[in-house]
């Protein structure tokens, strides 16, 4: 199972797919994202994961996902299946990547 998380400005939303079914969805603060994803681990196989991020999330947050799922984490280097003909791709947000 493939799990997508959103981490916003206020919000965080996951998302846990299989192959294009969606399973469930979950939203929660910034603060909770470790221990909400270490309960979606344990209640689903996730086998990929991907991390969009607009807040700035400490280095602790980011050792301790990529420890829990080793995640991509979306940014303006990733290449996606479309053409982004934003002029400046570094500053268009991730949120608008996905």
């Amino acid at each position: 199972m493939n799990l997508i998380v959103d981490v916003g400005n206020t919000r965080v939303k996951a998302a846990v797919f299989e192959f294009d079914s969606l399973k469930e969805v979950f939203i929660f603060k910034e603060e909770e994202i470790v221990l909400e994803i270490k309960k979606i681990i344990k209640n689903f196989s996730i086998s990929n994961a991907i991390v969009s991020s607009v807040a700035n999330l400490s280095v602790k947050t980011i050792t301790e996902i990529t420890y829990l799922l080793n995640p991509i984490f979306l940014n303006s280097k990733i290449k996606v299946p479309f053409l982004n003909k934003y002029e400046t791709p570094k500053t268009l947000g991730v949120d608008r990547i996905s």
